[in-house]
This record gives structure tokens, C-alpha cells and sequence, in this order.
């Protein structure tokens, strides 16, 4: 198969019913398939009595705008399966069970459960399959849609063909002998099923053609061909046929979905297999592995209106589907569509509030913030607060949201609230960091060194310590381009003396907390400027006119920021060693000047 990514449905064994049904039988299935606990695995069932050697299957309320026709169905359909398959083959589980069983777990009997919670029902009943469905009645007609489900795997199904009746009895009864031709296939698919584990792939798809021989519009007997073909190396374009012949019978067949994809990632069509993938999805909003490889792969392509297309047509098929509106908001957002994300995930919080987690509101603010409504996104953060008042990280991004939209005070009152609640979080570091930026953007430049040493002795990590210290180095880049651009206009020689002087005080926090190069460089060319200025600017065009104790002031200023100059660059040249070398040069060259200077004023 030449690495086909490709997912084997038959890898993971199959659960062997227990002979005795206990209190834990749900949960033990639950567990071992992956699935969620429903309430009806905590209900003891009753022992049902049948033949030992019979199958068992299961036959659910089905869907329907009428409650009373979706039950009429379901019972009408266990009552004409013993005419075409005898009990001691087939067993029904009789309705009163089902009622049994249903109601003391808090589900209506007259209502149709999720495919899941029928799945755990099934089990606990001993049956290997059951039938789900839809019927409605159209005009005096019924119409009915049932499928066949693999207890074992909800997601091996077998479509029935639709059927059409003006009596409920005669429709149920064409949806029994369909379930009989189906049966034909079961064991040769199961018989592949077995090899299929054991890795024996070659017998396997001898099997597996006998299972689409009994009954040839068979899935199941399709899937397990395919499985078999992935055992056996395959190339894709041999499996690739397979899964299209299932996707043809059934379109939201998961497994041949899954396949399909993996074949066609593998032959270089990423479109179709993005395609497949998001249709798939469709199929299991939920899943989040799922979730995160569709996002990605989407994210990655930038082809996102095939995706569109089929998650919303699937909304609009589920309108009330809390999960498909999440997976569409998610889809939205990775396609960087902000609006109509936005619209996804308002409507998310109008349908099922339980959908928003912690993690929810932050892309929610994230969407209206790239959508450039800043006080939107610090709002969609607020209802989150409001909803996990005692959440570190919400408050955080409720600051950053508050600093971007102006509301400077709140912004420092919110980042300080994350750090009260939760000192040791991850993002403490970043916390301190905002509460350092809104304070410079106030304009409280003394507060803002108190709150990065306060960062840097709680850093957790050597990371930590380089983000405080490249915060300080850029806040000092900032003084010291001002500084530099000061020095070339003499009647500005004293404020870029000051500015060049504020630059060194944050060049040497950045050292102080992160010892680097980079930042005793800049102190040692902040230094060699200061000491520049002073004697170009401040000295040399007033020397004549300056009086001595001033220019004694100045000459020693000027000698302290050349030896500092010195020292520093020497320190940190290997930051820029050919401008280390011209800086240190121009230094020692002004020994001579600043002695002089200090010699003749400073007596």
C-alpha cells in the first residue's frame, strides 16, 4: 500500500457480550468502544428468555414528526420480523423490554434515543445489531429509511433500501425482508472480520466477497474488503474503488469516508481528501482528534468553500445541533471568516449555553477583535467571566482586550486580578508583562520597573526571564533611537543626554534580569553617544563661556560615560564586533581629551 494513512475499522477487537447482564455491563461497553456513559448503562436489565443460539437484535422508536408513528413503526417492524426469520434464528427484543428498560433511565419510550445511548441498549440486551430509522407519512404514504447498526462499532451501518406504503403494517413489513437479505451476509463478514484480526488478509478478502456476494449492495462486506486490502499493502488506487462504492450505497459512511480520505491524501489530491474529512466530521462533530486534523488541514490549504458547503448544509439540516454549530464556529474561525463566525458562535450561546466552555470565549473575543471590535471582544471575555468568575486565564485576556480598547485602568485591574487568583499560572509572566505595558502607555514610567523585577523573580523558566528582559530592551530601544536622533541637533544636546541616559537604565534592567551581549552593547553605545554629545554639544561650542565648576561637571560626566562606554562594549562586542571595534577605538581616542578637560576646570 506504500503508506497509505489510511484508519484499519477492524483493528480494534470486538466486545464478546457477557452471558449475565449486571449493573456495570453498559459502562464496560462504554469503555472499551470509546463511547459516552448514558443513564441507561447504570439500569439493571431482566434476564430475557430465548432461545441460547439465537441472534438477538434491537429494533429503537424510530424518528418521525409524529411520535405516535415513529413508535407505531418500531413495533410493527418487531412483530413482522418473526414472519420472515424464525425466533430461534432471530429474537426480537420485545417491546415490553424495551419499555423496561427505557423508562426507569429517564427516556420516553415514545421518543427516539442517539445512536449511542441505542448502541448501549443493545448490549446490554445481548444483540449484535439494531435498527434505527426515520418514517414519515406523506400524503397517506408512509416512507420509511431505516439502516442496520453494528452493535460493536455504531459506525459500521447498513443503509436498507427505502420503502413506501399506505399502511404502516405493509411498509414495516417490505423494511423485515430487507433486514433478512442483509442477514445473508453477516457471516461471511463476520468470518472476515475474525481474519482480519488474526492477519489473515488473503482469506479475509475471499470472505469479504462472499459477504458482498450474499447480498450485493452490502458496506459492511465492502469495509471489511478494504481493511483487508490495507492489510495486504495495497496501493490506494485499489482501495480507493472500494470506499467509493460504499460512499455511492451510503455518502456518510464513516469508515469509507475515513478511508477515501486517506487514499486520496496519499495519491496528492489534498482537496478531495479535506473534502472527505469535513464530511466525515459532519458525521462526528465531537470528535476533537477529528476536529483538530480538519481545522489544520484547512487552515493549511486555504481552500476553505468546500468545507463551508458541507458543514453548512449540515447545520442547516440540524439546526438545533449544539455540536454541529460548535464544529461549524470552528471551521469559521480557522477560515478566518469573522462575521459569519461570530454570528456561529452567538448562535451557539443561544442554543445550548453548556457549549461554552472556558475555551470558547476566548476565539469568540479573538473573531470580534480580527473583525475590529475591540470593545466586542473585551464583552464576549466579560460573559465568560461571568459564567467562570474564578477562570486566571479569562481575566488575562480580559486585560489585553481591555488595553486594546482603551480602557487603560481596568486593563491593570484585570491582569492584577488574574495574578491574585492564580500567582503560579502558566501565563503569569504575561500577566506582569501587560500590567508593564498599559502602565508605559499611562504614561507611569516609575511603576513599570517595580512590576517587571516583580516578573523576573517570579519567572518560572529561562524563557520567562528573556521575555521580561526583551520587554525591557525594547522599552530601552525606544529612549535610545529618540536619544540618537537628538544628538544631531545642538540646541537638543541636554534631552538627548537624558534620553540616552533613561535608555541605559533599561538597557541595564534588561542585563540585571537576563544577563545578555545584546544588552550591555547597547549600554556601552548609549554611553559612547552620551559622552560624544557632551563633548561636541555641551562643551566645545560654550567652552569659552562655561564656567569652570560646570565644565568640571561635564568633563567628568563625559570621562564616566566613555569609561562606561568602554567597559560595556568590550562586554557585549560580540554583538556586533566591527562596531564594537570602531566604538572602543573612538573611546580610548577621547582618554586624553577628558583628562584634560577634568585637569584644567576641576581645580
Amino acid at each position: 500500500m506504500n503508506g497509505v494513512r489510511m484508519i484499519n475499522v477492524l483493528e480494534a477487537s470486538k466486545v464478546k457480550a457477557t452471558h449475565h447482564i449486571a449493573l456495570a455491563s453498559g459502562f464496560v461497553v462504554a469503555l472499551a468502544l470509546g463511547g459516552a456513559v448514558s443513564p441507561l448503562a447504570a439500569q439493571r436489565t431482566q434476564t430475557i428468555s430465548r432461545d441460547p443460539k439465537a441472534d438477538a437484535i434491537l429494533v429503537v422508536t424510530f424518528r418521525s414528526a409524529d411520535r405516535n408513528l415513529g413508535v407505531k413503526a418500531a413495533e410493527e417492524l418487531r412483530d413482522a420480523l418473526p414472519k420472515d426469520i424464525p425466533r430461534k434464528n432471530l429474537w426480537p427484543i420485545p417491546t415490553g423490554d424495551v419499555k423496561a428498560n427505557l423508562e426507569p433511565a429517564g427516556f420516553p419510550y415514545d421518543q427516539p434515543i442517539s445512536t449511542n445511548d441505542a448502541r448501549l441498549l443493545a448490549a446490554q440486551f445481548r444483540a449484535d445489531e439494531f435498527v434505527e430509522g426515520r418514517v414519515e407519512n406523506a400524503d397517506g404514504t408512509f416512507r420509511v429509511n431505516a439502516r442496520l447498526v453494528s452493535t460493536n462499532d455504531a459506525r459500521m451501518t447498513q443503509p436498507l433500501p427505502q420503502v413506501e406504503a399506505r399502511r404502516i403494517d405493509h411498509a414495516m413489513a417490505q423494511v423485515s425482508k430487507h433486514i433478512k437479505a442483509v442477514r445473508a451476509m453477516l457471516p461471511p463478514e463476520r468470518r472476515c472480520e475474525a481474519l482480519v484480526r488474526e492477519g489473515k488478509f488473503q482469506e479475509a478478502a475471499v470472505a469479504a466477497r462472499e459477504a458482498i456476494a450474499a447480498y450485493s449492495q452490502s458496506t459492511w462486506g465492502r469495509i471489511c474488503l478494504a481493511s483487508a486490502f490495507q492489510g495486504l499493502k495495497y496501493a490506494p488506487d485499489s482501495i480507493l474503488p472500494v470506499a467509493n462504492q460504499v460512499l455511492e450505497i451510503d455518502r456518510l459512511n464513516y469508515h469509507a469516508l475515513a478511508m477515501a480520505s486517506g487514499a486520496y491524501e496519499t495519491m496528492g489530491d489534498a482537496d478531495k481528501s479535506t473534502e472527505l474529512l469535513v464530511t466525515l466530521l459532519s458525521t462526528d462533530p465531537t470528535n476533537v482528534t477529528l476536529q483538530t486534523s480538519v481545522v489544520n488541514k484547512l487552515a493549511a490549504s486555504r481552500k476553505f468553500a468546500s468545507a463551508r458547503r458541507i458543514i453548512d448544509k449540515a447545520v442547516e439540516d440540524n439546526p438545533a445541533d449544539a455540536d454541529l454549530i460548535r464544529l461549524r464556529f470552528r471551521i469559521l474561525t480557522a477560515t478566518e471568516d469573522w462575521k459569519e463566525a461570530i454570528g456561529a458562535g452567538e448562535a451557539l450561546i443561544r442554543t445550548d449555553t453548556s457549549a461554552t466552555d472556558t475555551t470558547f470565549f476566548p476565539v469568540l473575543a479573538a473573531a470580534y477583535e480580527a473583525d475590529s471590535q475591540p470593545q466586542k471582544a473585551a464583552e464576549a471575555i466579560a460573559r465568560g467571566l461571568a459564567k467562570y468568575p474564578q477562570n486566571a486565564r479569562l481575566h488575562l485576556l480580559h486585560s489585553q482586550f481591555l488595553r486594546k480598547a482603551g480602557q487603560l485602568p481596568q486593563s491593570i485591574v484585570a491582569a492584577r486580578r488574574a495574578i491574585q487568583i492564580n500567582p503560579n499560572m502558566q501565563d503569569a509572566n504575561i500577566a506582569y508583562l501587560t500590567i508593564a505595558q498599559t502602565f508605559i502607555e499611562l504614561s507611569q514610567f516609575d511603576s513599570v520597573g517595580v512590576v517587571l523585577r516583580q516578573s523576573a523573580a517570579l519567572a518560572k523558566t529561562g524563557e520567562d526571564s528573556t521575555r521580561v528582559a526583551s520587554f525591557a530592551l525594547q522599552q530601552g530601544q525606544r529612549y535610545f533611537a529618540a536619544g540618537r536622533a537628538d544628538t544631531a541637533d545642538a540646541s537638543r544636546a541636554v534631552a538627548a543626554r537624558e534620553q540616552l541616559e533613561r535608555s541605559i537604565r533599561w538597557f541595564s534592567l534588561a542585563d540585571s534580569i537576563s544577563a545578555s551581549p545584546p544588552a550591555k552593547f547597547q549600554v556601552g553605545y548609549a554611553a559612547f553617544l552620551i559622552a560624544t554629545s557632551i563633548a561636541n554639544r555641551e562643551i566645545v561650542p560654550k567652552a569659552k563661556k562655561l564656567p569652570k565648576e560646570e565644565l568640571c561637571s561635564l568633563g567628568r560626566l563625559g570621562q564616566q560615560y566613555s569609561t562606561m562606554a568602554q567597559t560595556q562594549v568590550r562586554a557585549g562586542g560580540a554583538t556586533n564586533p566591527e562596531a564594537a571595534v570602531q566604538i572602543m577605538n573612538a573611546a580610548m581616542g577621547q582618554v586624553a581629551y577628558w583628562e584634560g578637560i577634568i585637569k584644567s576646570a576641576c581645580k
